[in-house]
């Protein structure tokens, strides 16, 4: 038996700030804990997508990969901190490298150990080289975590990977069901020969399948989810039909996150106040390159949805 379920957000605030400050609807990480009576307590800490920014949220090293590692570990110690957590914790974790700044031989969906897996891709600035997000647990529950663990690290790399299949499981502890979710969208042609319009057209149909799946005989809704993975195709490509070309004018800025930003308004995440007392799905958003993981041009997105809630 699992009781007491709490879901928050945790940041970082002396390195970094929330993206909500920005317009981005995400925290830095969510923090999932409940306990077994007579046993102890679990957490788990599901940390996004965190690369080299600053208090101000200005990229930190532009051009220099060693110094925004620095910087991108300041800033998830920082959040396992907030969290009481510690790095050591970590049981899954995905790093994401441009590929023209990696190692000579790097091989892209590669692991570097048994819960670290290594992408070369793009990240959702210009000015990022390198970004990592992670799952960490700390169990003094007494219940078995192990299942959710590797399943999480699974639907990842589905995501990650490009798989194109439709998939869902649900995971029991206690009383409590971990629901995770996979699904893709593809085009009928190139990714980048796409419009503004179709693409949001063809993300808005991916989130109202999500939606569909998650909140099927009412056992979840987006404000049950605690983590997010999606693989947008070549998603710092320039929409060639919006004239403007700031630098981070691209498919992700101006088409995928305002998708995003809206579903989520409409399933009510953010909607507490103050806000810093809700919980945003953690995003990551990574955009994997074609010509390198043999993912065709015409993959819009791979998406990895991870729910909690008490089992109904």
């Amino acid at each position: 038996m699992s009781t007491n379920l709490e879901i928050k957000q945790i940041g970082f605030p002396e390195g970094m700030p929330e993206a909500t400050s920005y317009g981005s609807g995400f925290s830095r990480g969510t923090l999932v804990s409940f306990e077994n009576p007579g046993a102890g307590l679990a957490k788990l800490l599901f940390l996004s997508g965190t690369a080299s920014i600053d208090a101000k949220g200005q990229v930190v090293a532009v051009g220099d990969l060693a110094a925004q590692k620095t910087r991108k570990w300041y800033n998830i110690n920082g959040v396992f901190r907030s969290a009481g957590m510690e790095l050591r914790q970590i049981v899954h974790a995905a790093t994401y490298i441009k590929p023209e700044h990696a190692p000579n031989g790097t091989q892209s969906a590669s692991t570097l150990d048994n819960s670290h897996d290594l992408y070369l891709s793009d990240v959702c600035r210009d000015g990022w080289l390198t970004e990592t997000d992670a799952l960490a647990v700390d169990n003094q529950s007494g219940l078995d975590l192990s299942p959710f663990c590797q399943a999480y690290a699974d639907y990842h790399r589905m995501a990650m990977r490009g798989s194109t299949k439709q998939t869902e499981r649900i995971i029991s502890v206690g009383d409590l069901d971990f629901l995770l979710l996979y699904d893709f969208a593809k085009a009928d042609k190139s990714v980048t020969e796409l419009t503004s319009t179709e693409y949001n057209d063809i993300m808005a149909g991916l989130f109202e399948r999500l939606t569909t799946t998650l909140t099927r005989d009412g056992r979840a809704n987006w404000r049950d989810v605690v983590d997010t993975r999606f693989n947008l195709g070549q998603f710092l490509a320039h929409p060639h039909d919006i004239k403007s070309n700031g630098p981070n004018d691209n498919y992700y800025t101006l088409c995928f996150n305002p998708v995003r930003t809206e579903v989520y308004q409409a399933e009510g995440v953010g909607a507490v106040r103050p806000v810093e007392n809700d919980h945003y799905p953690n995003p990551s958003s990574t955009g994997i390159f074609a010509n390198i993981t043999q993912i065709p041009d015409n993959f819009v997105a791979g998406v990895e949805v991870v729910a909690v809630y008490q089992a109904r």
